[in-house]
């Protein structure tokens, strides 16, 4: 049995953080405080928007604060009167200063990958796009050099075929809170083991740029795939029609041999649209215009009269 109890402070801003958190609070592991990002301008319009883990807070009346800056001297006075037992930090999105760092007994971080492979801003998205067969989450030890910190424990998970960022996301958070849990009482009771990151088997997972989304008809079908299961969402994989950019939501491998012109479209069906890359036939099932729902390839092929022998760049 594990002690539903864990004395820590919550940093998290993002979406992966939301499931994170909720995970932990519907198992009774709830943080006595929640620091998140300052609400931003989205939109067309730029209405001020909270983060996801801020509204989860305010939803469940869990005190929370969203300071500019965490070197902000009210902040300091604030969290140094009474200290936490520990930090716990998932997708929070800012470096913490050295006060924050040396505030409790141990600043720990829930990262998406098995570390040390995938340091980085975006370790799920590489995992997909470089077609990794299984990834993890890693509870560690947070210090002044991003993701490099000392590993406390680690669990790995199987990638599917049919996962996309957005779920293989999802079980990655759910994993992360399970496995504080599972060590909360080693945290408690001050009973963990670190291990030292081999720096050697060290990989970086960059931070995405919106270029990355564009397709490119001379990567094979599988790559290209991955791309559009990987970029989900933001920024989004894309190619160019009419030198309009259109969104890709959804594809699959119609074949893995071929030898064609890439970027010419092959066939169009109820199934989507077919076209030809260096290696591999990839069919389009899902699209997203610009200013338009999205939709699905067929449907927009009868409206732009696309048929084979025409070609996506």
């Amino acid at each position: 049995m594990f002690k539903k109890k864990l004395d820590f402070i919550y940093l998290g801003s993002a979406e992966f953080s939301r499931i994170t958190l909720e995970t932990l609070c519907e198992q009774g592991f709830v943080p006595r405080l929640i620091i998140s990002g300052p609400d931003k301008p989205k939109g067309r319009k730029l209405i001020s928007t909270p983060t996801s883990v801020s509204v989860f807070a305010r939803e469940n009346k869990i005190d929370l604060i969203k300071p500019i800056s965490l070197n902000d001297a009210d902040l300091c006075r604030l969290l140094q009167t009474n200290p936490p037992k520990c930090l716990v930090l998932a997708d929070y999105g800012k470096i913490l200063p050295p006060w924050l760092l040396n505030l409790s007994e141990i600043p720990l971080g829930i990262h998406p990958s098995l570390l040390p492979k995938y340091r980085g801003a975006a370790p799920v998205n590489w995992a997909l796009i470089e077609g990794a067969k299984e990834t993890g989450v890693t509870l560690f030890k947070i210090n002044d050099v991003v993701d490099s910190g000392e590993i406390l424990a680690s669990a790995t998970e199987l990638i599917k075929e049919s996962d996309d960022i957005m779920s293989l996301s999802r079980r990655l958070a759910v994993k992360g809170a399970n496995l504080l849990i599972e060590n909360a009482d080693a945290i408690e009771q001050a009973t963990f083991r670190l291990e030292r990151q081999d720096s050697q088997a060290m990989s970086y997972a960059r931070k995405l740029t919106k270029n990355d989304g564009r397709i490119l008809w001379s990567d094979s079908a599988l790559k290209i795939h991955n791309k559009v299961r990987a970029l989900l969402g933001w920024p989004s994989s894309f190619l160019y029609y009419e030198d309009k950019p259109i969104k890709v939501i959804s594809t699959e491998i119609a074949s893995s041999e071929g030898d064609f012109v890439s970027g010419t479209i092959l066939n169009v069906d109820r199934r989507g649209i077919e076209v030809a890359t260096a290696k591999g036939i990839l069919r389009i099932k899902k699209i997203q215009p610009p200013g338009k729902n999205v939709m699905a390839a067929y449907s927009f092929s009868l409206g732009h009269s696309l048929k084979p022998g025409k070609c996506f760049r």
